[in-house]
């Protein structure tokens, strides 16, 4: 299951299980997150009105180190 599909379709346990066996990262998470809310032919144009990209993904690559640090 990518990072989309996990978005997409998965629940937050299985978001959690990949991250918790390596599939995937926080980071990668956020990138597709970042990419559905930029996507102009899904929801992201309706449903979000402000990104903050950078925030997103600093939070995401601090909480990858905490992850990776046990």
């Amino acid at each position: 299951m990518t990072e989309t599909d996990i978005l997409r379709r998965g629940t937050l346990a299985q978001a959690r299980a990949a991250l918790d066996e390596g599939r995937t990262t926080s980071e990668a998470l956020a990138e597709a997150a970042l990419a559905a809310a930029a996507d102009e032919s899904g929801e992201g144009a309706r449903a979000v009105t402000a990104v903050y990209r950078e925030g997103a993904l600093a939070a995401a690559r601090a909480a990858d180190g905490l992850r990776r640090a046990g």
